[in-house]
């Protein structure tokens, strides 16, 4: 009821935005978790056809090293 009623975000150094209650900071938050979704969506398109569960279950896959089998399988 307090998020609704807005009562931690009282005091001074909360702007009044259409009447409502902004905590400083949200939109930077808002921001670098979006770039950061957009980073992990990117990376998984990319790589996600060629490293993936049956290509660490592959012999071949155990000859490599150990850098590059936590790397590309993602642990």
């Amino acid at each position: 009821m307090d998020l609704i009623s807005e009562a931690p975000f009282q005091g001074p150094e909360f702007k009044t935005k259409l009447g409502r209650k902004i905590p400083p900071g949200r939109k930077r938050v808002a921001y670098r978790k979006m770039f950061m979704g957009l980073l992990y969506l990117g990376l998984f398109v990319v790589f996600g056809g060629s490293f993936n569960f049956g290509v660490a279950l592959a012999p071949w896959f155990l000859t490599k090293s150990f850098g590059y089998r936590c790397v590309n399988t993602g642990v």
